[in-house]
């Protein structure tokens, strides 16, 4: 490819990028004051009638609890699974490792999608019956 395509096509892959870039810095100009992330995060879920958290009961509590722990597992066993497939990786051919490895990772696995259902369970029935926590 001659020196002149190249550059052509660079100027093109450029203008790709740049255009855009410009396009999203617009002037969002609000009907009123948010100064925090935070505000308008909640400024937002208010707009689309979502509640950020039900802590306002001891119910609300728990359920955030509840969610919260169930999230925190899911992280620790997607974690573990990414341990096993390394350990599985490193085992350099030692039968022992590797067993030991398929093992960890099927458990893994398992534990992984139990907590995934439990959590869709769980927020299943909170849509379910939503109108009494609120």
């Amino acid at each position: 490819m001659n020196k002149k395509l190249k550059t052509f096509y660079f100027f093109i892959l450029s203008l790709a990028f740049l255009i855009p870039a410009g396009l999203l810095a617009q002037n969002n100009t609000l009907p009123f004051e948010v100064s925090q992330p935070r505000d308008r995060l909640k400024n937002d879920a208010n707009l689309a009638d979502y509640s950020i958290s039900r802590g306002t009961t001891i119910q609300g509590v728990i359920i955030d609890v509840v969610l919260y722990l169930l999230g925190s597992v899911g992280a620790i066993f997607l974690i573990m699974i990414i341990i096993a497939g390394v350990q599985w990786i490193n085992a350099g051919g030692n039968e022992e490792t590797i067993t030991k490895a398929k093992t960890r990772l099927k458990n893994s696995i398992i534990g992984f999608v139990l907590i995934a259902l439990a959590y869709v369970i769980i927020t299943a029935l909170l849509n379910l019956f939503r109108a009494p926590l609120q």
